[in-house]
């Protein structure tokens, strides 16, 4: 059911994204930074506030960091009066899936931020545990990073290998 919901949100900001991209309001102007979507720099580790240790194994209760930065995004700058105010817009999801391609663990808009260009972070960092993943077996996975720019309406997405123990 957790699944569905997510799919359901997933429609609804699609949706969204599409109806806010087609405003032609006066106040808004709207830049596309050259090429598309990217997720670059991507970095899987473990540490204690950020990766310390660059790696790919991990116990099945250990804490996984991963980093990585998003370019190529669209900006929205808002102008007024007073002042410009230029704005990145990003929802990040985060997949991981068994050799076979079956879902371990969903976490929907794991980043879903709107913030000024200035504010935005060097990199930015997903932190999770497969602890409680449903019949969790040793082997290889995949987690897929999908970046999703809401101002632009582009996608793009990553793969990292994972090894649990």
């Amino acid at each position: 059911m957790s699944l569905l919901k997510s799919l359901q949100y997933f429609v609804f900001m699609t949706v969204l994204v599409l109806v806010v991209s087609a405003c032609k309001c006066p106040f808004c102007h709207y830049k596309n930074m050259a090429g598309g979507l990217e997720i670059t720099d991507i970095r899987i580790g473990a540490g204690d506030k950020g990766i310390t240790e660059g790696k790919i194994q991990f116990a099945a209760n250990e804490k996984i960091i991963i980093t990585f930065n998003v370019k190529n995004f669209t900006t929205l700058t808002e102008k007024s009066a007073a002042k410009n105010l230029t704005y990145y817009y990003i929802r990040q999801d985060l997949i991981v899936r068994d050799k076979k391609g079956g879902i371990v663990l969903l976490m929907p808009s794991v980043i879903n931020e709107k913030r000024i260009i200035q504010a935005m972070p060097q990199k930015f960092m997903d932190t999770f545990t497969l602890s409680n993943a449903a019949g969790l077996k040793p082997g290889n996975y995949t987690v897929t990073l999908l970046a999703t720019d809401l101002i632009g309406f582009h996608m793009a997405s990553a793969d990292v290998p994972l090894i649990i123990q």
